[in-house]
């Protein structure tokens, strides 16, 4: 990895679009992780923190309202940009998820190409000041 790469956590038990969106990213310069679970990614993010994370909402053993209010009150991944990923069309969901510490929320199916110009602005140097102070 350069040292300037960029990273990405995609967080989603649907394995074939998390692989898709890994090889997507990095197809366009970023470093890609996948985690299968909330579990699994609070572990990835102890080992190397992400600069944004894409999280699908709907997920066994902890979904990605519980995973965002997680990160929200952790020092180490507080400021770190969540975008939700979801098949939910439900308003209260999108409600749960915003509150809980997401900062976009997006329904599936999703448009990559949107997705990634929202990873970019997430990442770009002056939206990092700015975020979750």
């Amino acid at each position: 990895m350069e040292a300037d790469q960029k990273r990405v956590l995609v967080v989603d038990d649907d394995r074939d679009l998390a692989r898709t969106m890994r090889i997507y990213f990095e197809k366009f310069g970023l470093e890609a992780r996948v985690a299968e679970n909330g579990p699994a990614a609070l572990c990835e993010i102890n080992v190397i923190p992400p600069d944004v994370i894409i999280l699908d909402v709907s997920m066994p053993f902890m979904d990605g309202v519980e995973v965002c209010k997680f990160l929200s009150f952790r020092k180490r991944s507080h400021n770190i940009p969540i975008i939700v990923i979801t098949g939910h069309h439900d308003e209260e969901i999108k409600r749960d998820v915003l509150k809980a510490g997401a900062d976009i929320y997006l329904t599936k199916p999703l448009d990559i190409a949107e997705l990634l110009q929202y990873v970019r602005e997430s990442i770009a140097p002056d939206n990092q000041s700015k975020r979750k102070s």
